[in-house]
């Protein structure tokens, strides 16, 4: 199940240290990572503040595999136990993590396609110095599957097994393919009743004087548990 059941801008220390406080444990909607992953040492995030193809990769890998699979959030920032499956121990702030949430949010968007949907980074100060946790909300997508496109070219698909982020393999990619269709073709299929119910509706409510009427039809599609719109300048009430 996703980290916590509440609206990824409302998180904040407080649901962080609680998390560690109940050993939340990782499963196929939940990943924690102390840090960014490196070959060695650390990520030049904590030298340079860029984030290493290697990095990146290993990141939106697991951004991919939620999006192909359940949705969940990635946790950037946060160690964890050694136990099978692991659970969160305690924070382990991340170097300028408003920076870091913001440059995992525009690599998502140019290195993953088809875009993801609604996915959502927020970053947690927990420090006076700026350093604190990133973290990565992902929904389950209904443009699966997802890509990632990597160095020379290379594209790959990922979805969730268990507490694993794998490499989806081309049968697994076409029964997904196929599934989101005819999910798609359901809602389709949906939406044209409703239209009918609604045609026989207004036939059957006509009136006697020849009047022009006109009849709205309105359907609504849940999309995700957190719906977020970019700021709207001058309008106020958005």
């Amino acid at each position: 199940m996703p980290m916590l059941d509440k609206p990824l801008r409302e998180i904040d220390r407080n649901d962080l240290l609680l998390l560690c406080k109940k050993n939340w444990r990782v499963d196929e909607q939940f990943e924690l990572k102390q840090d960014l992953p490196s070959k060695s040492g650390l990520d030049s995030w904590h030298t340079a503040g860029t984030i290493s193809p290697y990095a990146r990769d290993k990141i939106l890998a697991e951004v991919v595999a939620f999006a192909n699979s359940y949705g969940g959030d990635l946790v950037i920032g946060i160690a964890k136990t050694i136990d099978k499956p692991a659970a969160a121990e305690r924070l382990s702030p991340i170097p300028n993590c408003a920076d870091l949430a913001e440059r995992l949010d525009d690599q998502a968007r140019s290195c993953i396609e088809p875009p993801i949907p609604s996915l959502l980074t927020h970053a947690v100060v927990t420090e006076q110095d700026g350093s604190g946790v990133a973290i990565i909300r992902v929904p389950r997508s209904r443009l699966a599957p997802h890509r990632l496109c990597q160095d020379k070219g290379i594209r790959e698909c990922y979805h969730r097994v268990g507490t694993r982020t794998e490499s989806m393999t081309m049968r697994q990619i076409q029964d997904l393919t196929f599934s989101v269709a005819r999910g798609v073709d359901s809602v389709i299929a949906r939406l044209q009743g409703l239209q009918r119910d609604c045609c026989l509706w207004a036939d059957a409510h006509t009136t006697s004087d020849d009047v022009r009427r006109l009849v709205l039809r309105v359907a609504a599609v849940p999309s995700s548990s957190d719906v977020y719109i970019n700021p709207v300048h001058g309008v106020q009430a958005i």
